[in-house]
């Protein structure tokens, strides 16, 4: 047990009980920041210890209420799905328990999930959420420079993985808390939707922020959160042609399918030709992905708990398994394509709902919102296919749908008020599902 991380993880869990609400989020975003994934006591590590604080705090002091809405049925079955599939693997050097490892990777998701549920639940929660991914993100980025210049790790003290960083092609690459180089890289780069947000609010703060993010990818010196902050900043540059984001859509698809044609390879190789900073494993990526096609049929139902024979290589700390560097494959080793799938229908469906919703008209933040909310989702659907969010990186994606479902009631409202103007009375914001479908069946009959 590293006793430094363990006053860390006291002090912001103590700090969650007290912290006024408007900075709700600083304490579990400095735990993802400052702490690595190891826990002190039993399975209690920083991350989970600050959101059971804040659960416990929400609890208390607010009536819990959550509208179950479908990302959230998403969530949950591929969490059913994971628990489920433990009946069908066994033990190993790795793993002692397979349905204890099962709870412990779903509590990581349902709880941080219920936690950012609980806790946004107003268009001012979700502007604090921003405010503070730009105050804290500083604090991560200027340990990683030193990292970056002297090769040593100063979160070594907490118990980081790494206490000397790696070093590719002549390159330092800084890591901090979290496991490699590139998930460090990867959560400054998904910052960006959130901090840049926040530059409507306070473009000084906005601006240290925005800097520390770039910082902290700019440590790593990996090709992937390079990639990552190109395809966000990229997303959020679009606001002005938004309504023009199915043409570019369709322009995606046709690249697929351009490529899938053109390609003597599967499209998926395109990833080989990625090499932005020297010394890229893209090749790696794009061989998993075709392994792990090819071996279909060992674990579409409920995962496997052998995949060494996907690769010449492994890694020496997992002997039964290759390097699972993809977010949904890792997934579907560990509980089968359905509950692959069914992440990735909440990804997407969080990013379709989210362009839904920022093309609407009467309240331009909130249009706003959901739009870097989209650059956001989109950010991590596409590096989730380069990365496994195997750390307390995991934050970033069910904080993101988190903050989608939280504005998605307000939207909603306008939503219906401008699709049935002549029904402004009914006040579809109060409407049941059940009164929405009659009202959109009496549009169709009045049609």
């Amino acid at each position: 047990m590293n006793t430094n991380l363990l006053i860390l993880g006291i002090i912001l869990g103590a700090l969650q009980l007290v912290i006024p609400r408007t900075l709700f989020f600083i304490p579990l975003i400095a735990a993802t920041f400052l702490a690595p994934k190891y826990p002190f006591i039993l399975e209690l590590n920083c991350q989970r210890l600050v959101i059971l604080m804040g659960l416990v705090r929400l609890i208390i002091t607010r009536k819990p209420h959550i509208e179950i809405v479908r990302v959230d049925k998403a969530v949950i079955a591929a969490s059913a799905c994971i628990i489920a599939s433990s009946f069908f693997h066994q033990p190993d050097a790795n793993t002692s328990s397979p349905l204890l490892f099962r709870i412990r990777f779903v509590f990581d998701i349902i709880s941080v999930y219920l936690f950012s549920r609980l806790a946004l639940t107003t268009f001012d929660d979700f502007v604090a959420l921003c405010r503070s991914f730009a105050f804290v993100t500083p604090l991560l980025a200027i340990p990683m420079m030193a990292e970056r210049i002297s090769g040593q790790n100063l979160f070594s003290i907490v118990g980081a993985r790494l206490e000397t960083s790696l070093v590719r092609d002549g390159r330092i690459r800084a890591c901090g808390p979290f496991g490699t180089p590139i998930l460090a890289g990867t959560a400054g780069a998904l910052t960006l939707p959130f901090i840049l947000f926040y530059y409507y609010r306070s473009r000084i703060l906005a601006a240290i922020g925005l800097v520390a993010a770039l910082a902290i990818v700019f440590a790593s010196s990996s090709s992937g959160p390079v990639g990552t902050s190109v395809f966000a900043l990229g997303g959020l540059m679009l606001w002005r042609f938004r309504t023009h984001w199915r043409t570019g859509l369709y322009l995606l698809v046709g690249s697929f399918f351009f490529l899938l044609i053109a390609m003597e390879r599967p499209p998926w190789y395109v990833l080989s030709m990625i090499d932005i900073v020297g010394g890229s494993t893209g090749w790696h990526r794009a061989k998993l992905i075709d392994a792990a096609v090819n071996d279909l049929s060992a674990w579409i139902l409920w995962g496997t708990d052998y995949t060494r024979d996907w690769m010449p290589y492994g890694l020496p700390t997992v002997p039964n398994h290759v390097d699972l560097t993809n977010y949904y494959i890792h997934i579907g080793v560990i509980a089968g394509l359905p509950a692959a799938l069914l992440i990735l229908c909440a990804f997407v469906g969080t990013f379709c709902s989210s362009i839904k919703y920022a093309l609407l008209e009467g309240d331009k933040w909130l249009a706003k919102s959901h739009w870097h909310i989209a650059a956001c989702i989109a950010s991590i659907t596409i590096t989730g296919f380069t990365i496994s969010f195997y750390d307390q990186g995991y934050i970033f994606p069910y904080i993101t749908i988190a903050a989608y479902a939280c504005l998605r009631r307000q939207s909603e409202a306008l939503y219906y008020n401008q699709r049935f103007s002549d029904y402004n009375d009914a006040q579809p914001a109060l409407l049941n599902e059940q009164q929405r479908a009659d009202l959109g069946n009496a549009d169709t009959n009045r049609g």
